[in-house]
């Protein structure tokens, strides 16, 4: 909806972040034709926006700590990301300030 921003989502093909918001459209498009996140559009994301694939080292590391980087209002694991948080991990949810980086894990 218009009072929804999404700004961090993975999947098994990768991660997309945009603290401007990912495009709701392109989201829809690859939710209809059932394609993974790594299809998604880069030219529809934002300066800021940034969408990396697990075929490297580096894009499979993002991907499993997007997490802690993006900054949102809630964290929604949907069972994508098994033991996302743990008893082991849970510190590198925490911002610099010590602060989470999502007021709310639902």
């Amino acid at each position: 909806g218009d009072k929804v921003r999404v700004v961090g989502m993975a999947d098994g093909s990768g991660c997309a972040e945009d603290p401007a918001g990912l495009p709701m459209a392109e989201l829809l498009r690859l939710f209809e034709q059932s394609l993974p996140l790594s299809a998604l559009d880069r030219a529809a994301l934002s300066p800021s926006g940034l969408l990396t694939t697990v075929d490297t080292e580096e894009g499979f590391h993002a991907r499993n700590s997007m997490h802690n980087r993006v900054v949102a209002d809630a964290f929604i694991p949907a069972g994508g990301r098994p033991s996302a948080i743990n008893g082991s991990n849970w510190r590198d949810f925490l911002l610099p300030d010590g602060t989470p980086s999502a007021k709310v894990i639902v």
